[in-house]
Protein backbone atom coordinates (compact mmCIF):
# COMPACT_ATOMS: atom_id res chain seq x y z
CA UNK A 1 0.00 0.00 0.00
CA UNK A 2 1.46 2.98 -1.07
CA UNK A 3 0.95 6.03 1.49
CA UNK A 4 -0.43 9.41 0.20
CA UNK A 5 2.22 11.39 -1.84
CA UNK A 6 1.73 15.39 -0.61
CA UNK A 7 2.53 18.26 -2.96
CA UNK A 8 5.25 19.29 -0.54
CA UNK A 9 7.36 15.91 -0.97
CA UNK A 10 5.66 14.49 2.12
CA UNK A 11 4.35 11.46 2.91
CA UNK A 12 1.55 10.94 5.46
CA UNK A 13 1.16 7.81 7.59
CA UNK A 14 -0.59 5.04 5.81
CA UNK A 15 -4.32 3.98 6.27
CA UNK A 16 -6.39 1.47 5.31
CA UNK A 17 -4.47 -1.64 5.24
CA UNK A 18 -6.71 -4.75 5.28
CA UNK A 19 -6.96 -8.18 5.64
CA UNK A 20 -3.67 -10.43 5.01
CA UNK A 21 -4.17 -11.18 1.13
CA UNK A 22 -1.51 -12.11 -1.32
CA UNK A 23 -0.21 -9.01 -2.63
CA UNK A 24 -1.66 -8.39 -6.45
CA UNK A 25 1.45 -8.81 -9.13
CA UNK A 26 0.96 -5.81 -11.00
CA UNK A 27 4.66 -3.81 -11.32
CA UNK A 28 6.87 -4.63 -14.36
CA UNK A 29 9.89 -6.67 -13.13
CA UNK A 30 12.60 -3.66 -13.65
CA UNK A 31 15.58 -5.73 -12.40
CA UNK A 32 14.52 -8.42 -15.45
CA UNK A 33 14.70 -5.79 -17.83
CA UNK A 34 18.11 -4.13 -16.50
CA UNK A 35 16.62 -0.97 -16.93
CA UNK A 36 14.87 1.44 -13.07
CA UNK A 37 11.38 1.75 -12.14
CA UNK A 38 11.75 4.93 -14.24
CA UNK A 39 13.07 3.64 -16.98
CA UNK A 40 16.69 4.54 -16.54
CA UNK A 41 18.99 1.71 -17.22
CA UNK A 42 21.25 -0.18 -14.44
CA UNK A 43 24.76 0.45 -14.92
CA UNK A 44 27.14 -2.70 -14.30
CA UNK A 45 27.83 -4.55 -11.58
CA UNK A 46 27.94 -3.88 -7.61
CA UNK A 47 30.37 -1.64 -6.94
CA UNK A 48 33.69 -2.71 -4.64
CA UNK A 49 32.17 -3.24 -1.19
CA UNK A 50 33.99 -4.35 2.22
CA UNK A 51 32.54 -5.70 5.60
CA UNK A 52 33.83 -3.24 8.13
CA UNK A 53 32.57 -5.03 10.99
CA UNK A 54 30.87 -7.42 12.67
CA UNK A 55 28.80 -7.78 16.12
CA UNK A 56 26.84 -10.52 17.09
CA UNK A 57 24.48 -9.60 20.45
CA UNK A 58 23.68 -11.80 23.04
CA UNK A 59 19.84 -11.49 22.25
CA UNK A 60 20.89 -13.36 19.21
CA UNK A 61 20.94 -10.99 16.36
CA UNK A 62 23.97 -10.18 14.67
CA UNK A 63 24.82 -6.47 13.07
CA UNK A 64 26.92 -6.13 9.91
CA UNK A 65 28.43 -2.90 8.66
CA UNK A 66 29.40 -2.71 5.12
CA UNK A 67 30.88 0.02 3.16
CA UNK A 68 30.69 0.72 -0.64
CA UNK A 69 33.39 2.78 -2.83
CA UNK A 70 31.12 4.45 -5.04
CA UNK A 71 31.84 8.39 -6.25
CA UNK A 72 31.13 9.03 -3.06
CA UNK A 73 31.71 6.51 0.29
CA UNK A 74 28.99 4.73 1.19
CA UNK A 75 28.11 2.91 4.13
CA UNK A 76 25.20 0.27 4.95
CA UNK A 77 24.39 -1.69 8.29
CA UNK A 78 21.79 -4.61 9.01
CA UNK A 79 20.50 -6.18 11.85
CA UNK A 80 19.17 -10.01 11.28
CA UNK A 81 17.19 -11.52 13.86
CA UNK A 82 14.23 -13.60 14.07
CA UNK A 83 14.46 -17.79 13.65
CA UNK A 84 14.27 -19.85 16.90
CA UNK A 85 15.30 -17.14 19.39
CA UNK A 86 12.23 -14.90 18.10
CA UNK A 87 14.42 -11.76 19.01
CA UNK A 88 13.30 -7.93 18.25
CA UNK A 89 15.18 -5.19 16.75
CA UNK A 90 17.92 -4.40 19.05
CA UNK A 91 17.26 -0.66 17.80
CA UNK A 92 14.08 1.07 16.56
CA UNK A 93 15.30 0.82 12.84
CA UNK A 94 13.46 3.92 11.89
CA UNK A 95 15.10 6.03 15.27
CA UNK A 96 17.08 8.09 12.68
CA UNK A 97 20.24 7.04 13.99
CA UNK A 98 23.06 7.36 12.18
CA UNK A 99 25.47 4.34 11.39
CA UNK A 100 28.40 6.08 13.52
CA UNK A 101 26.36 6.62 16.76
CA UNK A 102 24.80 3.00 16.23
CA UNK A 103 28.37 1.80 15.85
CA UNK A 104 29.51 3.64 18.93
CA UNK A 105 26.23 2.65 21.14
CA UNK A 106 27.07 -1.03 20.61
CA UNK A 107 31.12 -1.15 20.38
CA UNK A 108 32.96 -1.60 23.45
CA UNK A 109 35.26 0.78 24.61
CA UNK A 110 38.63 1.69 23.20
CA UNK A 111 37.23 -0.14 19.89
CA UNK A 112 38.38 1.47 16.80
CA UNK A 113 35.77 2.82 14.08
CA UNK A 114 36.41 1.82 10.40
CA UNK A 115 37.68 4.89 8.62
CA UNK A 116 34.66 5.43 6.13
CA UNK A 117 31.63 5.05 9.02
CA UNK A 118 33.97 8.24 10.38
CA UNK A 119 34.01 10.29 7.26
CA UNK A 120 30.54 10.59 6.65
CA UNK A 121 29.60 11.58 10.34
CA UNK A 122 30.32 15.55 10.57
CA UNK A 123 28.90 15.99 13.56
CA UNK A 124 32.14 13.82 15.67
CA UNK A 125 35.25 15.06 16.51
CA UNK A 126 37.43 12.49 14.59
CA UNK A 127 40.60 13.45 16.77
CA UNK A 128 38.79 11.81 19.79
CA UNK A 129 38.54 7.98 17.72
CA UNK A 130 40.76 5.61 16.70
CA UNK A 131 40.15 4.23 13.19
CA UNK A 132 40.48 1.30 11.13
CA UNK A 133 40.06 0.07 8.03
CA UNK A 134 38.13 -2.40 8.88
CA UNK A 135 38.21 -5.16 12.22
CA UNK A 136 39.74 -8.21 11.51
CA UNK A 137 37.39 -10.56 13.73
CA UNK A 138 33.83 -10.20 15.11
CA UNK A 139 33.16 -9.20 18.52
CA UNK A 140 30.60 -10.64 21.45
CA UNK A 141 28.59 -7.98 22.45
CA UNK A 142 27.13 -8.08 25.97
CA UNK A 143 23.97 -5.90 25.71
CA UNK A 144 23.31 -6.19 29.27
CA UNK A 145 26.69 -5.10 29.93
CA UNK A 146 26.21 -1.63 27.11
CA UNK A 147 22.58 -0.71 29.19
CA UNK A 148 20.79 -2.06 25.79
CA UNK A 149 17.35 -3.83 25.97
CA UNK A 150 15.87 -4.84 22.82
CA UNK A 151 12.54 -3.16 21.98
CA UNK A 152 9.56 -5.65 22.89
CA UNK A 153 7.79 -7.22 19.68
CA UNK A 154 6.08 -10.66 18.55
CA UNK A 155 8.02 -11.27 15.89
CA UNK A 156 6.04 -14.30 14.33
CA UNK A 157 5.91 -12.18 10.80
CA UNK A 158 4.82 -15.66 8.76
CA UNK A 159 2.03 -17.45 9.06
CA UNK A 160 -0.36 -15.21 10.49
CA UNK A 161 1.89 -12.46 10.60
CA UNK A 162 0.65 -9.62 9.03
CA UNK A 163 -0.63 -7.68 11.88
CA UNK A 164 2.62 -8.09 13.87
CA UNK A 165 4.81 -6.74 11.10
CA UNK A 166 2.48 -3.83 10.42
CA UNK A 167 2.14 -2.95 13.90
CA UNK A 168 5.83 -3.32 14.75
CA UNK A 169 7.45 -1.80 11.73
CA UNK A 170 4.24 0.59 9.82
CA UNK A 171 2.28 1.82 12.71
CA UNK A 172 5.40 2.29 15.05
CA UNK A 173 7.29 3.98 12.44
CA UNK A 174 8.44 7.36 13.71
CA UNK A 175 9.01 9.59 10.13
CA UNK A 176 9.99 13.57 9.56
CA UNK A 177 8.04 14.99 7.58
CA UNK A 178 10.44 14.89 4.25
CA UNK A 179 10.80 10.79 4.67
CA UNK A 180 9.21 9.18 1.59
CA UNK A 181 7.34 5.46 2.58
CA UNK A 182 5.66 2.75 1.87
CA UNK A 183 4.24 -0.39 3.78
CA UNK A 184 4.07 -3.49 2.01
CA UNK A 185 2.94 -5.99 4.95
CA UNK A 186 1.39 -8.55 1.98
CA UNK A 187 2.52 -11.48 0.99
CA UNK A 188 4.46 -11.19 -1.93
CA UNK A 189 5.78 -13.76 -3.79
CA UNK A 190 7.54 -11.93 -6.37
CA UNK A 191 9.12 -8.54 -5.78
CA UNK A 192 8.43 -4.85 -4.16
CA UNK A 193 10.20 -2.26 -5.73
CA UNK A 194 9.83 1.28 -3.80
CA UNK A 195 12.32 3.95 -5.19
CA UNK A 196 12.79 8.01 -5.40
CA UNK A 197 11.91 9.87 -8.50
CA UNK A 198 14.17 13.35 -8.56
CA UNK A 199 13.39 12.90 -4.23
CA UNK A 200 17.33 12.59 -3.60
CA UNK A 201 17.65 11.34 -0.22
CA UNK A 202 21.10 10.45 1.90
CA UNK A 203 19.42 7.55 3.67
CA UNK A 204 17.64 4.58 2.52
CA UNK A 205 15.96 1.97 5.00
CA UNK A 206 14.50 -1.30 3.99
CA UNK A 207 12.54 -4.33 6.42
CA UNK A 208 12.19 -7.62 4.78
CA UNK A 209 10.96 -10.67 6.88
CA UNK A 210 11.57 -13.66 4.80
CA UNK A 211 8.53 -16.51 5.03
CA UNK A 212 7.03 -19.66 3.07
CA UNK A 213 10.95 -21.80 3.40
CA UNK A 214 12.81 -20.02 0.64
CA UNK A 215 15.31 -16.95 1.32
CA UNK A 216 14.86 -12.99 1.75
CA UNK A 217 16.41 -10.47 -0.61
CA UNK A 218 16.52 -6.65 0.50
CA UNK A 219 18.94 -4.55 -2.55
CA UNK A 220 19.43 -0.94 -2.91
CA UNK A 221 20.34 1.09 -5.83
CA UNK A 222 21.35 4.79 -6.05
CA UNK A 223 21.05 6.48 -8.68
CA UNK A 224 24.48 7.98 -10.20
CA UNK A 225 26.09 11.38 -12.16
CA UNK A 226 25.10 10.01 -15.58
CA UNK A 227 21.58 8.85 -14.52
CA UNK A 228 22.31 5.39 -14.20
CA UNK A 229 21.18 3.37 -11.47
CA UNK A 230 23.81 1.35 -9.55
CA UNK A 231 23.24 -2.08 -7.41
CA UNK A 232 25.21 -0.44 -3.72
CA UNK A 233 24.15 -4.03 -1.89
CA UNK A 234 22.01 -7.15 -1.23
CA UNK A 235 21.38 -9.07 2.16
CA UNK A 236 19.56 -12.50 2.37
CA UNK A 237 18.22 -13.60 5.10
CA UNK A 238 16.84 -17.38 5.33
CA UNK A 239 12.63 -18.52 5.80
CA UNK A 240 11.72 -17.07 9.47
CA UNK A 241 13.50 -14.47 10.01
CA UNK A 242 13.51 -10.35 9.53
CA UNK A 243 16.71 -7.85 8.26
CA UNK A 244 16.36 -4.13 8.58
CA UNK A 245 19.15 -2.72 5.95
CA UNK A 246 20.27 0.72 5.97
CA UNK A 247 22.30 2.64 3.23
CA UNK A 248 23.80 6.21 3.97
CA UNK A 249 26.10 8.68 2.44
CA UNK A 250 27.22 11.81 2.10
CA UNK A 251 25.45 13.02 -1.30
CA UNK A 252 21.29 13.19 -2.21
CA UNK A 253 20.32 10.43 -4.53
CA UNK A 254 17.88 8.75 -5.91
CA UNK A 255 17.50 5.73 -4.49
CA UNK A 256 15.64 2.13 -5.32
CA UNK A 257 14.87 -0.71 -3.00
CA UNK A 258 13.90 -4.45 -3.94
CA UNK A 259 12.38 -6.59 -1.87
CA UNK A 260 11.91 -10.68 -3.24
CA UNK A 261 12.08 -13.97 -2.05
CA UNK A 262 14.01 -16.71 -3.33
CA UNK A 263 12.67 -18.41 -5.51
CA UNK A 264 10.21 -15.94 -7.27
CA UNK A 265 6.83 -17.30 -7.75
CA UNK A 266 6.60 -20.62 -5.67
CA UNK A 267 5.46 -20.95 -1.94
CA UNK A 268 8.40 -18.47 -0.49
CA UNK A 269 7.20 -14.63 0.19
CA UNK A 270 8.31 -11.62 1.90
CA UNK A 271 6.70 -8.64 4.05
CA UNK A 272 8.41 -5.11 3.58
CA UNK A 273 8.30 -1.41 4.27
CA UNK A 274 10.84 1.02 2.46
CA UNK A 275 11.88 4.52 3.89
CA UNK A 276 13.70 7.29 1.81
CA UNK A 277 14.74 10.49 4.00
CA UNK A 278 17.55 13.14 3.75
Amino acid sequence: MECCEMENDTKSKCNGLKEDEVYELKDTDFFSNQVGPDGSPIEGTAPESITLAIFELTNGNRFEFVGAKIEDNEVGVREIGGGPRESAPTFQPTSRMTVSEMYLKLAPKETPIPSMILSLDEKINKNNYKSVEFLETPILIDLDEIGIKSIETDSHYCDGGYNSFKHDFCDAASVTSNTWWWCDPQQHFHWRDRWTTNHKRRNSLGITAACGGGLGSTIHYYKNAFGNWKHNHTWTIPSGYWQWTKWEGGSKRDRWIRHHPLPQGGNSYVRCVSFFWT
